[in-house]
């Protein structure tokens, strides 16, 4: 185990050390995200928790079938359709209610 020291700065602003941005593969403006884990904190580079999350919703759209984008926009379509039908049907029935 390695352990580093960086000093906070008056705004929350940290240095991370060179060796530290080489290893996590950070350059100038590049992005990290902090992940809690129980009573630590972890340094991860934004595109390493795309790498560790692809496909991790994989078993539950086993044997669904993949829609075209036409297809999508119909259900997308269908979807705010209905949507709209059950909101003017509550306005009726408050409107019945009163």
């Amino acid at each position: 185990m390695v352990i580093r020291t960086v000093n906070v700065r008056q705004k929350g602003q940290m240095t991370l050390p060179a060796d530290v941005r080489d290893q996590l593969g950070v350059q100038n403006g590049g992005k990290l995200l902090l992940e809690r884990q129980e009573n630590h904190w972890i340094l991860v580079r934004a595109d390493d928790l795309v790498d560790r999350t692809a496909g991790a919703l994989a078993e539950y759209a086993m044997n669904v079938p993949l829609l075209t984008p036409a297809e999508m926009r119909e259900a997308a379509a269908e979807a705010i359709a209905e949507e709209n039908l059950e909101t003017l049907r509550q306005i009726d029935q408050d409107r019945e209610n009163h």
